[in-house]
């Protein structure tokens, strides 16, 4: 299968233009009329990805975080990401990277994980203001719990050796709350005006805890990769679609 009808099927429910404006998404490196015949899904491309899609003789890579993120001045082929790009171009693998508008997507990672928690009454934490029926987050209803009791059933379903908590209440009751995957500490503020009693999100900065310590809002920082290894599952099931073979990083 050429490598454009697969990225057209990712786009199709998960546009660009649902990415953040300071995000790199879509095809990061190779050619749309590449033949494909096996997928690598994967969180991160690593050279430990790059080595298993090369062993594994896959002929594309889609990942959650992007490729490239930041400007490129040189391709070293000493260090890790240039060797990573000169393995790659040799082996011919292409890589198409699929970050914030998966967050966003209603199929996305967001939308999984209020499933997970089994959230009832959803809306969008952050709204995309060209696409308001897609954002950021979700906010839903749940059966009362204490905090405590979140956080062991948090750590089982994302299977998260250890949280980091926020509260000076670990029995405080939660009836309502807010997930958001990967780095979203700055949307603790709009979690607590949604009416949430507790944020699951990651990498939430000493004074966003204290913020949100002051304003009453529990914090649940389980790590960003429990909050997004889900996006593999999500890959897998969406390029089911295509009939290839699909392996999991």
């Amino acid at each position: 299968m050429e490598l454009y009808r697969i990225v057209k099927l990712l786009e199709e429910r998960a546009p660009k233009v649902y990415a953040a404006e300071w995000d790199n998404v879509g095809l990061m490196l190779g050619d749309f009329d590449q033949d494909i015949k096996k997928i690598l899904v994967t969180l991160d491309v690593t050279p430990s990805v790059v080595r298993q899609a090369v062993s594994s003789e896959c002929d594309l890579i889609i990942s959650h975080h992007p490729f490239f993120f930041q400007n490129i001045r040189n391709i070293d082929f000493s260090t890790p990401l240039g060797e990573m790009i000169k393995n790659l171009i040799i082996n011919n693998i292409a890589v198409y990277s699929c970050h914030t508008n998966m967050d966003s997507a209603e199929i996305g990672i967001n939308s999984a994980l209020a499933k997970l928690f089994d959230l009832s009454d959803v809306v969008v934490l952050e709204q995309n203001p060209t696409n308001t029926h897609v954002g950021i987050g979700r906010v839903g209803n749940v059966c009362e719990c204490t905090l405590d009791e979140l956080c062991s059933k948090t750590k089982g379903l994302l299977n998260a050796p250890a949280l980091k908590v926020v509260s000076d209440d670990i029995k405080k009751k939660i009836k309502r709350i807010c997930v958001a995957s990967g780095s979203c500490g700055d949307l603790i503020g709009l979690a607590k005006e949604k009416s949430a009693d507790v944020i699951i999100t990651a990498d939430v900065k000493y004074h966003q805890a204290l913020d949100a310590l002051h304003s009453g809002i529990a914090v649940i920082d389980a790590g960003h990769f429990y909050t997004e290894f889900l996006v593999t599952d999500i890959f897998k099931s969406l390029l089911s679609e295509t009939g290839l073979e699909i392996e999991i990083s």
